[in-house]
């Protein structure tokens, strides 16, 4: 990618990488590519729960990456949820936690 610009800077979710990448020829991939969609082959999470979480996090003040970092992660405890918050010293109310935590259990 040496001497190319990003067309657009942000955040992408395992799920929109995914979309992204299995919507290209595999001859199209360079290497660094195929070996990004074969970790989110095996990572991803269905597209019902992405979109749960997703519409739950909506109505937050959250910063983009911490949003992003949720959606990755898919937390399936209190703590490791609080971790993703600490890391930015964001914070979510209550209810909102308890939404994304009966979420993500759910899909186990």
């Amino acid at each position: 990618m040496i001497g190319k610009e990003a067309k657009e800077k942000g955040y992408a979710n395992i799920e929109e990488v995914y979309e992204i990448l299995k919507s290209r020829k595999p001859a199209e991939l360079k290497y660094e590519q195929q070996v990004v969609l074969d970790y989110v082959t095996k990572f991803k999470a269905n597209k019902k729960l992405y979109a749960k979480v997703s519409s739950i996090l909506e109505g937050t003040e959250l910063p983009e990456s911490i949003r992003y970092k949720i959606l990755e992660v898919l937390p399936k405890s209190e703590l490791l949820l609080k971790q993703i918050l600490a890391s930015e010293k964001a914070s979510l109310p209550e209810e909102k936690r308890e939404e994304i935590l009966k979420a993500t259990a759910d899909s186990v």
